[in-house]
């Protein structure tokens, strides 16, 4: 789901000077969405059973996307250790963590699964219900997922956020 570019970068720079000492990475700065399928979801999982973005998006466009009721509920933070060469590396993440309002986000997901079933996928890799929606807003090196042992949910809450 695409949201207003312009007021997830004012939040980005704000986020990035007082929490991410100008650091920041951002994941693009032509767009913003909520997450509705992480990458590693994709990639590793629904991708080996031959489900293709553009099924996705059509699913997607079919529910009317665009028109799905969320909440703001507060900037979070994901924080995961990386060893390297025996040196400790700090990697950090932080999003807008959102609610699903009325389940929309879930029913997708949901019709996803059932997609991912019907072309062969085993039903214990992905699960519907695992679902941590955000908007990402930067991160230092890369962004943090469930792999990386980060759950975007309230419980990464670091700053209320108010919208107006």
């Amino acid at each position: 789901m695409n949201v207003k570019v312009d007021s997830v970068t004012q939040l980005f720079e704000e986020v990035n000077r007082v929490l991410g000492g100008g650091v920041l990475e951002r994941p693009s700065v032509y767009e913003a969405h909520i997450t509705v399928i992480t990458p590693p979801e994709f990639d590793f999982v629904l991708k080996q059973s031959n489900v293709t973005i553009n099924e996705i998006n059509l699913a997607a466009s079919r529910r009317n996307i665009q028109g799905f009721k969320f909440g703001v509920a507060c900037i979070g933070r994901g924080r995961a250790i990386n060893l390297e060469e025996g040196r400790k590396k700090v990697l950090d993440t932080y999003y807008i963590v959102v609610s699903d309002e009325d389940s929309s986000f879930y029913e997708l997901r949901k019709e996803i699964h059932e997609l991912y079933i019907r072309k062969g996928g085993d039903r214990s890799r992905f699960d519907p219900k695992a679902f941590w929606p955000h908007i990402t807003l930067g991160f230092t090196e890369r962004d943090l997922h469930i792999q990386d042992g980060v759950f975007k949910g309230i419980n990464s809450c670091i700053k209320s956020l108010r919208v107006f």
